[in-house]
């Protein structure tokens, strides 16, 4: 019998269990990759062209309306102005005081567009970090969080901020906000 008679049968053979191994291969692979997201969507330079595209509106005053779904979320409509560095709550009603402590402050610029750029900041420069809360590590290998951000395609501002656990992480972490409505009110040039 000569070699090449045998070698059609052979490969007729190899050829399903060689699809059939890939196959087995693939699985695990695809489940595990569903399980474990990346742990953010975009890319530093995606994030700069965002940043650039909504600087480049030179946007100095706005009214903003986030809807926060988190553990202490919730709807909150701001005033922004002086390119970010003045913040007046709209809505919900503001408490009876004329002026806003640091914390308040603080507290409110992350719901402004310059403060969730600075949040995704933060997210890009410590990716491959595991969360510290007080000296307590979160996460590492166990557990991290997977961030999934959108932006507005004209403007450039951040449009979604999706936050969630991947493992063993802290329940009650995950949040997801979302610009609702944005009102530009002046405009510099």
């Amino acid at each position: 019998m000569k070699p090449e008679s045998l070698y059609k049968p052979i490969m007729k053979m190899l050829v399903p269990i060689g699809l059939f191994l890939a196959l087995l291969a693939f699985v695990p692979w695809a489940i595990w990759q569903s399980q474990h997201p990346p742990r953010i969507n975009i890319t530093r330079t995606q994030y700069e062209l965002a940043l650039a595209k909504w600087e480049s509106r030179h946007i100095e005053e706005y009214e903003i309306t986030t809807d926060t779904h988190a553990f202490l979320g919730g709807i909150i409509s701001l005033h922004v102005s002086d390119y970010g560095n003045k913040i007046e709550v709209l809505s919900p009603k503001p408490r009876p005081l004329t002026t806003l402590t640091e914390g308040d402050i603080e507290y409110l610029s992350r719901f402004t567009v310059e403060g969730m750029f600075e949040q995704i900041d933060t997210v890009l420069r410590e990716e491959a970090k595991p969360l510290e809360i007080e000296g307590v590590t979160m996460g590492g290998d166990d557990g991290y969080m997977s961030h999934a951000i959108n932006f507005n395609p004209v403007l450039g501002y951040p449009q979604r901020i999706n936050n969630q656990p991947v493992g063993n992480y802290l329940s009650d972490s995950d949040w997801d906000e979302r610009v609702t409505s944005l009102k530009i009110i002046k405009q510099g040039k």
